[in-house]
């Protein structure tokens, strides 16, 4: 629903995260052969895997602007779960903020 709700530039945003297409970590350091398992965040120190998980409910870096954009229910029960609930939601305002709050992230790493 969000490809016919929400402005072009945050349908890019959401397309992108959905598909892998962005340059976190667990993404790129497949194509620079780092093993999956040392593929970890360094914005942090929760010594965890750097994939759209952690970046989106867990990562510290994160935290304030999480707070800003996503509904606590999906921070507190963080886990493939919330994130698919997340991205199926039919609010409109919820989608929007995911959104910018992916763009965030994703800026990060560019």
């Amino acid at each position: 629903a969000y490809l016919t709700q929400l402005p072009f530039k945050h349908c890019i945003n959401l397309c992108k995260f959905r598909c892998g297409n962005s340059y976190l970590p667990a993404i790129t350091g497949a194509f620079k052969g780092i093993e999956r398992a040392n593929r970890i965040c360094d914005l942090c120190n929760q010594n965890e895997r750097a994939d759209e998980i952690h970046y989106l409910l867990r990562c510290d870096f994160f935290n304030n602007e999480r707070r800003k954009y996503i509904k606590e229910d999906y921070i507190v029960h963080a886990n493939s779960l919330s994130i698919n609930k997340l991205l199926n939601s039919e609010s409109v305002k919820e989608l929007e903020n995911l959104a910018i709050f992916l763009n965030i992230i994703m800026m990060k790493f560019k």
